[in-house]
């Protein structure tokens, strides 16, 4: 029997009311059933790249530290660098004296490059750093006004999921997860994210 689940169609008055939690109603019962499988997944592509988890840029500058946070979203390389960019340069034109950097990412190296007009300390060893998604290790950097990164910048993330159905129970274990069903998310550029039974 092929069962479609569609959060569209879950139980608008279950008090989760969510899609992401929901309840669904058979229109039947379905007796003495011995297995489940999940053959086939699609899902919009709402994973964030970027959370509250790794969003911060912590820096000092002019003998004063500052902080920005990236907005929480799902960034591309060029969108994401923009967005710190700017960020990063509000807060430079707001100080006497103003600084202001520039983000590089070489297609040729597949690396970011730093630049900023006064020398300048990144403090990349903190928690909610966003070194790894600009492809920083985590350590803070010295004093200086242009910092390479030695790592590809890391925008894939998370890149599983791991769907818990209560009725069903727990019954896999992947990477230190326990869930009813493991779905490895792939084509993370595109609209939609697709589980196949052939994957």
């Amino acid at each position: 029997m092929l069962l479609i689940v569609n959060s569209a169609d879950r139980n608008q008055n279950y008090y989760f009311n969510s899609s992401t939690q929901y309840q669904i109603t058979f229109s039947k019962i379905i007796h003495n059933v011995k297995k489940v499988k999940l053959t086939n997944v699609i899902l919009p592509n709402v994973v964030y790249n970027v959370t509250n988890a790794n969003n911060l840029f912590n820096f000092a500058a002019n003998n004063n530290a500052f902080s920005y946070y990236i907005p929480p979203g799902f960034y591309t390389i060029t969108n994401l660098l923009t967005t710190l960019q700017n960020g990063l340069n509000n807060i430079g034109s707001g100080q006497n004296p103003s600084f202001s950097f520039t983000l590089t990412f070489s297609y040729t190296t597949q690396t970011i490059t730093i630049t900023c007009t006064t020398n300048c300390v990144i403090y990349f060893a903190v928690s909610r750093s966003c070194n790894q998604l600009l492809g920083f290790p985590y350590q803070n950097l010295t004093t200086n006004t242009t910092f390479i990164a030695p790592n590809a910048p890391s925008l894939i993330s998370p890149v599983n999921l791991f769907l818990n159905i209560q009725e069903l129970g727990i019954n896999t274990k992947v990477l230190n997860n326990e869930c009813t069903f493991y779905i490895p998310l792939v084509n993370q550029n595109s609209t939609l994210l697709f589980l196949n039974k052939n994957d």
